[in-house]
């Protein structure tokens, strides 16, 4: 089965995505890097609709249109909605379930990991609303009790008429504050569209370093027109970049004029980006023998041996609101591990 959403949306997309891809695929072919017969990678649209009659396929859509791409058998009209994803606070989500449950609904929780649906499963018991913990979906979900299954989705959605709802944890409905990185280095900012740069922008280029953007000029080469970005460096040099190499480029993110510090132009051929390049390298590789010898030295120093997990950590980590990734949970196992050595 094949289920598309938003068909006239997905039709949009899919032909504004082939037309992109032509203009690259063009660029490849003129530059040599591609040759006839290995520039097909993308679906065109008919061959999707194609696709669309082969499959049993269902089109969901907002709203009705008069005619569809392909022959459609039946039209069902029904009400859905979305429901907010869940931060993880359980007396926000009894406010939610309560009326439910009591209107004998059918009602869907996914809970995250294993460990944190089956603690919900119990406190939801304990709080007087019936629940079931389910390993894995079942055939059929009972009525007037919260089903709690291990997952997530991308968001809730219920279906009033059918008395069926469905909430989801999600960590992106959890306000976190953003930590401030403590390197002293600071890579550039890598560029995904040349909408992201307007003129007298500083960038850097991974092999000429750090120049001001100066627009996108169209420059004949070879009997062929193409866009380059142009960057200026010191002393008058200019560099002209084919915007399909834009990954050579970064926005400049180190200190500027308006923290009262004068950026330095690179030139180009000039030695001072290969010395900055090679004091990065330098200072890298200091930071790691000096990690080296702390490690070593803490590996050698008598440490005091913790007591292995008590009753109150095991209360605290099983209701721990926030869904643990697999590498945070083995960070954690490799931490308690290390402080119970002695």
């Amino acid at each position: 089965m094949l289920i598309v959403c938003e068909s006239a949306g997905v039709k949009e997309k899919a032909n504004t995505a082939i037309k992109l891809q032509n203009e690259d695929i063009k660029y490849l072919l003129e530059d040599g890097e591609l040759c006839r017969g290995l520039d097909e990678f993308t679906m065109t649209f008919p061959e999707l609709t194609r696709e669309y009659e082969k499959k049993d396929t269902v089109f969901l859509d907002d709203f009705a249109r008069g005619s569809f791409d392909v022959p459609v058998r039946d039209l069902v009209t029904f009400t859905a909605s979305t429901l907010p994803v869940w931060n993880g606070k359980l007396d926000i989500l009894l406010d939610d379930l309560s009326p439910l449950v009591q209107k004998d609904s059918t009602v869907v929780v996914m809970g995250g990991t294993e460990k944190a649906a089956k603690n919900l499963a119990e406190d939801l018991e304990n709080e007087d609303i019936p629940a079931l913990y389910f390993p894995l979906e079942p055939a059929e979900f009972p009525r007037g009790r919260v089903s709690v299954l291990p997952g997530a989705l991308s968001g809730g959605f219920g279906y009033p008429h059918e008395k069926f709802y469905a909430f989801t944890y999600g960590r992106n409905a959890v306000a976190s504050k953003k930590r401030k990185s403590r390197s002293g280095f600071k890579k550039g900012q890598s560029l995904h569209s040349l909408d992201e740069l307007k003129k007298g922008d500083y960038v850097v280029h991974s092999l000429h370093g750090i120049g001001v953007f100066d627009g996108i000029n169209k420059l004949e080469v070879g009997k062929i027109t193409k866009d380059y970005i142009k960057i200026k460096y010191a002393k008058g040099d200019v560099l002209y970049v084919p915007v399909t190499q834009l990954d050579l480029v970064s926005k400049y993110i180190g200190p500027h004029e308006d923290d009262g510090r004068t950026v330095k132009l690179n030139k180009i051929g000039g030695k001072d980006w290969e010395k900055t390049r090679n004091k990065v390298r330098a200072a890298v590789k200091d930071m790691a023998d000096q990690l080296i010898a702390l490690y070593s030295k803490r590996q050698n120093s008598p440490g005091y041996a913790f007591s292995p997990d008590i009753d109150m950590q095991s209360d605290f980590e099983r209701r721990f609101e926030y869904d643990e990734t697999s590498d945070q949970l083995r960070a954690i196992d490799e931490i308690k591990g290390d402080m119970e050595k002695p």
